[in-house]
């Protein structure tokens, strides 16, 4: 067997819903099956196969090529398996994440790791704001998990973390651990102002002195 791989046909005009391109919601499904699947982008739908490439049969090791900063959910409340993308992502990667792995090469969006509860994302690149962080609205965000991040992060990361770790080797932005329960949250940079805003319990771990 080899890896299931999407490859993005052309840079998309619209965002898309890879929500449903999961190791969870893919199990025993075939070729045609994964082909045929109707995926959401902009206010209409369209085929995973007028999308996407398709190559490979492991539904449990799903390869993502030539992504885009389009693709949102990407690893939605996923279980199992492991997810590769070579290539930039949208935002809510690894959203309600409850175990397997994520690896990104690129960069990511918004609300990496949204109230993730298990498992582990790794990205090579950047992220955008709210790592680890709660949806507008609700006060959990990740309740558990890993979440590497070898570039910068964006501001607020952490926001409402309640439990797991976050691993930053760049800068992290400003309000990083904001409001936040328990958990902890490494930089390895600098870090922005307003570190750990309302923050209750939990733990932040500095290599350098923060901005005031």
């Amino acid at each position: 067997m080899s890896a299931l791989t999407f490859t993005l046909k052309q840079a998309p005009a619209q965002r898309i819903d890879c929500s449903p391109l999961t190791p969870d919601a893919l199990a025993d499904k075939s070729a045609a099956d994964i082909a045929a699947i109707e995926l959401v982008t902009g206010n209409a739908s369209a085929r995973v196969d007028s999308l996407f490439e398709l190559s490979g049969d492991d539904t449990s090791d799903i390869h993502i090529t030539n992504s885009s900063d389009k693709l949102d959910f990407i690893g939605h409340n996923m279980t199992s398996g492991k997810i590769t993308v070579t290539g930039n992502v949208g935002a809510y990667l690894g959203q309600f994440m409850e175990g397997g792995e994520l690896e990104v090469m690129g960069n990511s969006g918004i609300y990496t790791g949204c109230e993730m509860k298990d498992g582990q994302i790794k990205v090579n690149g950047n992220t955008g704001d709210f790592v680890g962080g709660a949806r507008p609205g609700y006060k959990n965000g990740m309740t558990g998990g890993t979440i590497i991040i070898a570039g910068n992060s964006g501001d607020r990361t952490g926001d409402h973390m309640r439990r797991g770790y976050i691993l930053i080797e760049g800068n992290a932005g400003n309000y990083c651990g904001t409001r936040m329960v328990s958990g902890t949250i490494a930089v390895l940079g600098q870090v922005g102002t307003h570190l750990g805003y309302a923050m209750k319990r939990g733990t932040l771990l500095l290599t350098q002195q923060p901005a005031q």
